[in-house]
């Protein structure tokens, strides 16, 4: 099998380290902000090579962010993959993520599909932070060309 360049089949990709140039909380809340429509108590957060990551991180309950992307090129959206952060302590006790993917028209409000929502736990009785992955495939693609995924 030869080997894809994951990168020109992917609307939007990222994540905060050094190698990927996006280590540092400015770089973060940037990356984000390209693709940011709504953002209501979030905020980037951490130094490189502490004990605090860098990363995207709700200041508050209820807070919410969307984000806005565009299936490019010719590929279709697909799925989507999620790396979050768990950690332990007062701050991260009884913390979750709600999310939801909708496919949408590119210039137009209707949800055409779904995925609904589901929850991502932000709390682990381990004593250290660790990053895990979620692959979630979408109920039906976002079509390149007139689609997105928000």
């Amino acid at each position: 099998k030869k080997f894809r360049n994951v990168r020109s089949s992917c609307s939007y990709g990222w994540i905060a380290n050094k190698m990927g140039g996006i280590y540092n909380k400015k770089q973060v809340h940037d990356k984000l902000l390209e693709k940011m429509i709504v953002n209501d108590g979030w905020a980037a957060e951490g130094v490189p090579l502490t004990t605090i990551k860098p990363g995207w991180i709700a200041n508050e309950t209820n807070a919410q962010f969307v984000l806005d992307v565009r299936a490019s090129g010719d590929f279709d959206i697909e799925y989507v993959t999620l790396v979050y952060l768990k950690s332990y302590g007062e701050k991260w006790d009884n913390s979750r993520i709600k999310v939801r993917f909708d496919i949408m028209p590119k210039n137009d409000p209707t949800i055409l599909d779904t995925t609904g929502d589901f929850y991502l736990d932000g709390f682990h009785n381990i004593t250290s932070s660790v990053n895990y992955k979620r692959r979630l495939k979408l109920p039906s693609p976002a079509r390149a060309k007139g689609q997105k995924v928000r």
